[in-house]
């Protein structure tokens, strides 16, 4: 005679699965964390992390001051786990971000592995082609007035203002005045309207086809300029035409002029050429 087994109540039935649930979950919970661990294991051996720091192309940078930038970066691990070493891991925008930072000759640095364990640094500084000086602008007058610091400081070709220079004798470097107000200009940028590299060109026009060499741009504020010539005054313009209009109305009074000078036997030095009124050109002649 066969007995019938008593079938299992719910309640014994939901703790059965609740158990086999946990089971489960505490399976995995030990699988992701003998996973995280082996990863953590294996981000820190010396196989795959960054043993040397070398930097390149740094004439004016002092390497160290960067290595050392870069070492702090390099040293503990993400959140207690993961080396920050790592040759995948390393923190590679942050230290790009702070080498920027750290110096303002420094206008680009490229980070890349050499044989997994040396992070090279190479660093493009910035060319120094022009300088800004520290100026103080008087406007009691008609025509504003200028006094000249011999405070200077490199300017590369897109305007950026980023080390001091040292005191030059004779016009080794094209000098920049105005605008910016600030005690250290470090860090700001020269912006003109037009734009330097348009203004840098007009300079050379006037140098190459003219002879005349410019020896520094005051900006006047409103979109004025003055620009002084070596040994032939100013020329003052705006930017409500363009510069080569500005430039076409100079050299018609200046050729009218010479041949006026020519015919006189007097002199064809100017004080200055005020190009700000469209064809309707002032020009004072030198004392």
């Amino acid at each position: 005679m066969f007995t019938r087994r008593s079938p299992l109540k719910p309640a014994s039935l939901r703790r059965r699965k609740r158990r086999r649930i946990f089971l489960r979950i505490f399976l995995v919970i030990i699988l992701l964390g003998l996973f995280v661990w082996g990863l953590s294991f294996l981000s820190g051996i010396s196989q795959l992390t960054i043993h040397e720091v070398t930097v390149k192309n740094n004439a004016a940078t002092d390497a160290s001051e960067l290595k050392t930038l870069v070492l702090n970066h390099l040293t503990g691990k993400y959140w207690k786990l993961f080396a920050r070493n790592n040759i995948i891991l390393y923190p590679k925008n942050a230290i790009t971000k702070d080498i920027l930072g750290h110096d303002s000759i420094i206008e680009k640095v490229t980070l890349e592995l050499k044989q997994l364990h040396t992070l090279e640094l190479t660093i493009q500084e910035r060319t120094p082609t022009a300088l800004w000086c520290k100026s103080t602008m008087h406007t009691e007058g008609t025509e504003p007035t200028f006094d000249i610091s011999p405070d200077c400081y490199f300017m590369d070709d897109a305007g950026f203002i980023f080390a001091t220079a040292p005191t030059f004798s004779g016009n080794l470097y094209f000098r920049y005045y105005g605008l910016i107000t600030i005690d250290d200009p470090i860090g700001q940028t020269y912006a003109i309207d037009p734009p330097l590299p348009h203004m840098a060109a007009l300079m050379n026009q006037l140098k190459q086809q003219n002879n005349f060499k410019v020896t520094g741009l005051f900006a006047r504020g409103n979109g004025e300029y003055e620009l002084h010539l070596e040994h032939n005054g100013s020329i003052i313009f705006n930017n409500l035409q363009s510069l080569e209009k500005s430039y076409t109305n100079f050299i018609t009074v200046l050729d009218e002029r010479s041949a006026k000078a020519l015919k006189n036997a007097t002199s064809s030095r100017f004080e200055y050429v005020d190009l700000r009124f469209g064809d309707k050109v002032f020009y004072k002649p030198a004392d």
